[in-house]
């Protein structure tokens, strides 16, 4: 497993930190070519894994990052699931 895995939060206006940060983010993001621009840079500097959620763009960007990776580089793509927070742990 790579030591950097690149996340999808930013992308779907996720920050746990800042929910203004959320917001703008969630407003650069709303076209799929400001993500690829994004995963693009992030694969020139070297990043060869992108953690993605179940979130219903993941697809769309899957479609366009899948064919281009496949075919010229070497990339991963690491799904992360979804945990039931109401859930007791053991």
């Amino acid at each position: 497993m790579d030591r950097l895995l690149f996340g999808d939060n930013q992308f779907f206006g996720i920050n746990h930190m800042s929910e203004e940060k959320a917001r703008a983010q969630a407003m650069r993001f709303q076209k799929t070519d400001a993500i690829m621009d994004v995963l693009d840079v992030a694969y020139d500097e070297g990043i060869r894994s992108f953690m993605c959620t179940t979130h219903d763009r993941i697809a769309k960007i899957a479609d366009r990052v899948v064919p281009t990776r496949s075919a010229t580089r070497s990339s991963s793509s690491t799904p992360a699931c979804p945990m039931r927070t109401n859930t007791r742990m053991r």
